[in-house]
């Protein structure tokens, strides 16, 4: 029976198991079917949800499928103005069950995709998935007429859809849901992502699809096949897949050296294997041989890694200065906090797959080659490097100057170390599915994970990234000058950055393969720039046409771009004048006596090593791809932080102590912690770089002074605003209506004219009035007569104390006519004492007002 190969059958509806019992589940016309699947996503809980749709789908024929599979992934997803299923903040935390039930039915070996296999069989099954919900780079090529080569073929007449097979379809909706604008609202929720459902089902789909633990990627079950793809003549051409674009255009052009096994026929690159390769999907044991699959299962990769690829790295592009105002901001996409989280679990996973690659091949023993080793090694060159480009540069030039971008920081920073992420340097060598990491073993794997000069892969990765490294350095310089890196956590981000350029020979290999990137571009250059590598190019191994892919990269910035050597005059300087910044911040670290909130609870889990008791930072291959490799944050570090900054930037860049020192604490303006100074300016006013480095950091402000109407000025942050504006029209109703009474007894020069200088404001007796520390006088307005002036009693100080007088009075039993007598005769005996000592000192000709 159909009800004892179902597992949660107790879980099903009355009528699912009354079907499945009959024999006969599931089966009738199209609407019956809609009808099925419409009220198994209605159900209010989700593990019935899945239980539901696990049995529809098992019954369902491939024709079938077709006609609810779009409705079925939109109600999952979300797309159409609702909220889909919470994918976005589902988190086992806080539903364990319903986290991993949906985890096995969305998983790559789940109900979800047996159903797509199921309808993958059919060739002619395609899906319409929207152009306008495409990245914006591919919109705008599609109306220029430049139709990517993973999108040829794919237009419908209308060219308002793509017509995907069923894969395609679902991956196209998986990525999608990053960026859709319904889950952009959602901005910092995967903070711990390997507890939070998306981030988890994509580490296992990369693990899957992109293995790197030494696996084939396992094969579409024999069942799910058609029988001319199942036949004996696997290399009909009616047996292959279209070829999937980028990798097959490049394989295509020559300039991806081919492999042994893909001789003649490129297209069988992407052809499916047949049944003989591997006889099951679940059989794990057959997947480990090198011949466990055959060659055609990478198109699946191909297109799982193109579809993230295009929706989270193309959505922006460099050259935006010639478009409009409005259309810059249109097209300007800011990715959310947890879009780039996704990113950098993509980066750090690609890593370890392509650092799994077979390598050191020797004439005696020759590495097994297969396309999925090609895969690993064109993958990120051809695919991933120059949006990934793109989407950094970006985000250096368009996020804002908090703290947040520490995201795309690491982003950055994961990229250019690729020595961090080997699977040699997991616990126990390759994945094992029971390792965890050990507390005793942590610096053992940094030890593993540091950069060994020796190995040509990393040269060969870091003259193809030139740009990556450089351009997007000289990029962050000038954020770091702009914040305040007393703050701890700017402190860190810059420390970040110094600690990784000052790894041991990383600028040495940086100097040898920009040298040889600008023989490429300009010889002058590199003659009038690097006279002093001649040493280090007579001794360079790098091939020529290693730098192609970097000046491809290059090539995004357009015709007006300059290249800035990082070892030029230009960037030692750039470098130098952060130095500065930093030295000055550190002595300001000294004098600030802030309350660092959070610090103690911080102190205590690294005290008693909270992540290791509680099982934190497991070396599974899902969580090798998701845990941060940052420790917790301890604001009371910062000037560890900046200290360590200091010395990493200076070794790495040469830069002599002197230069900092010279430009130090006590003679350069820019460090001289004096706040009454006035910023660095021109001749004319104008602020210089200097001066706004001082400003945005508070090491100098102008001394502002408000020299108008004292009734007049702005309304501070510690008044009532309200208050202030009843109180200057009851002032002012009174100044009009007793003018001249006002006058007559302010001038008297008897006591009466001293008690009375103690309640109304005096009048400005100077048309000049110096600044402070300054010769230079700024005229003031004289017109001010005598006049009562209450404005101080808006000061929230004064409404405190008020407020407090009047609790006491309850206390103490007092009535409120009896407080309004009591501070009635405290403001009576103030003038009266005032005056009598003001009158006594014959002080007549000095002005008084009680608001002074």
């Amino acid at each position: 029976m159909a009800a004892s190969r179902f597992q949660n059958f107790r879980f099903l509806s009355r009528e699912t198991k009354r079907d499945l019992s009959n024999g006969a589940a599931l089966k009738g016309n199209s609407t019956t079917i809609q009808e099925k699947v419409h009220f198994a996503c209605r159900s209010p809980f989700l593990r019935q949800r899945c239980y539901e749709l696990e049995a529809i789908l098992q019954q369902f024929s491939s024709k079938e499928l077709q006609s609810i599979f779009p409705f079925l992934l939109d109600n999952i997803f979300g797309y159409n103005g609702h909220t889909g299923w919470g994918l976005h903040q589902l988190q086992s935390v806080t539903n364990l069950e319903d986290f991993h039930t949906l985890v096995t039915f969305m998983g790559p070996e789940g109900a979800l995709l047996h159903a797509v296999y199921k309808q993958q069989a059919d060739q002619y099954i395609k899906y319409d998935f929207p152009v306008s919900n495409l990245p914006n780079q591919v919109q705008e090529n599609l109306g220029r007429g430049n139709v990517p080569s993973f999108y040829q073929n794919k237009l419908n007449r209308t060219s308002t859809h793509v017509q995907l097979n069923p894969f395609e379809f679902f991956m196209f909706n998986f990525a999608y849901f990053v960026v859709s604008p319904g889950n952009q609202k959602f901005l910092n929720i995967w903070a711990v992502p390997e507890d939070c459902f998306y981030p988890y089902l994509l580490d296992k789909y990369l693990c899957y699809f992109l293995p790197y633990d030494g696996r084939m990627v396992p094969p579409i079950p024999a069942g799910f096949l058609s029988p001319a793809r199942t036949s004996s003549s696997g290399a009909s051409p009616t047996n292959r897949l279209p070829q999937y674009g980028v990798l097959y255009d490049y394989l295509q052009s020559g300039k991806m050296e081919r492999s042994p096994l893909i001789r003649d026929e490129a297209s069988s690159f992407y052809h499916l294997s047949s049944p003989s390769s591997s006889s099951s999907l679940f059989n794990s044991s057959s997947h480990h041989g090198q011949g466990a699959t055959s060659e055609g299962e990478t198109w699946r990769s191909e297109v799982f890694i193109q579809a993230l690829v295009d929706f989270w790295l193309n959505q922006n592009s460099i050259a935006s200065q010639n478009k409009s105002l409005f259309r810059q901001v249109q097209d300007n996409f800011i990715p959310s906090l947890d879009h780039v989280r996704a990113v950098r679990i993509l980066i750090k996973h690609l890593h370890f797959f392509v650092n799994s690659a077979p390598r050191d091949p020797t004439p005696y023993k020759q590495s097994p080659e297969t396309t999925l080793n090609d895969l690993k090694r064109h993958i990120l060159p051809v695919l991933v490097q120059k949006p990934l480009y793109v989407f950094l540069r970006h985000g250096f030039d368009h996020w804002p100057l908090d703290v947040s971008f520490r995201q795309i920081l690491e982003v950055w920073l994961s990229y250019i170390q690729p020595w961090r992420y080997s699977p040699d340097s997991l616990p126990g060598g390759r994945y094992n599915q029971n390792s965890t990491m050990v507390v005793g073993q942590r610096s053992q794997i940094r030890e593993q994970r540091s950069m060994n000069v020796q190995d040509g892969r990393w040269k060969k990765f870091i003259s193809e990234n030139i740009p990556i490294y450089t351009v997007l350095f000289q990029e962050f310089i000038p954020r770091a000058l702009r914040q305040d890196l007393s703050n701890a956590k700017n402190a860190l981000m810059v420390f970040r950055v110094a600690k990784v350029f000052a790894q041991p020979h990383l600028m040495d290999l940086l100097t040898e393969a920009e040298c040889h990137m600008l023989e490429v571009i300009a010889p002058t250059v590199l003659q009038s720039s690097f006279s002093s590598t001649t040493s280090i190019l007579s001794n360079s191994h790098l091939s020529h046409g290693q730098h192609q892919q970097c000046l491809q990269v290059l090539a995004l910035e357009g015709q007006s771009f300059q290249y800035k050597p990082l070892t030029s005059e230009t960037a030692r300087l750039q470098v130098t004048q952060l130095l500065q910044v930093i030295a000055q911040a550190k002595s300001n670290l000294t004098s600030l006596n802030r309350l660092q909130l959070g610090s103690l609870g911080e102190d205590l889990s690294n005290w008693f090593n909270l992540d290791a008791w509680f099982g934190g930072h497991p070396q599974i291959p899902g969580n090798a791809a998701l845990v941060d490799d940052i420790g917790p944050m301890n604001t009371r570090r910062a000037g560890d932080y900046l200290d360590k900054t200091l010395e990493f930037l200076a070794d790495a860049f040469e830069v002599p102590d002197t230069h900092i020192v010279s430009a130090g604490v006590h003679e350069d303006p820019l460090s001289r912690r004096d706040k009454d100074l006035p910023p660095d300016t021109t001749e004319d006013g104008t602020l210089t770089d200097l001066g706004r480095i001082q400003m945005a950091n508070g090491y100098r402000r102008f001394d502002v002074e408000y020299l108008g109407d004292p009734d007049l000025q702005p309304i501070r942050t510690f008044e009532n605003a309200t208050f202030v504006r009843l109180l200057y029209t009851f002032c002012c109703f009174i100044n009009r209506k007793y003018d001249h009474e006002i006058q007559e007894v302010y001038s008297r020069p008897d006591f009466l004219g001293s008690v009375a200088k103690q309640y109304l404001r005096a009048p400005a007796i100077s048309s000049q009035s110096p600044r402070k520390k300054s010769s230079s006088f700024v005229s003031c307005r004289t017109d001010h007569r005598p006049r009562l002036s209450l404005r101080f009693l808006a000061s929230y100080r004064t409404i405190g104390y008020a407020l407090l007088l009047l609790f006491l009075a309850y206390l103490f039993g007092f009535s409120t006519t009896g407080v309004i007598l009591i501070v009635t005769l405290c403001i009576v005996f103030y003038g009266l004492i005032g005056g009598a000592i003001y009158h006594l000192r014959g002080e007549t000709d000095r002005n008084h007002s009680h608001y002074d």
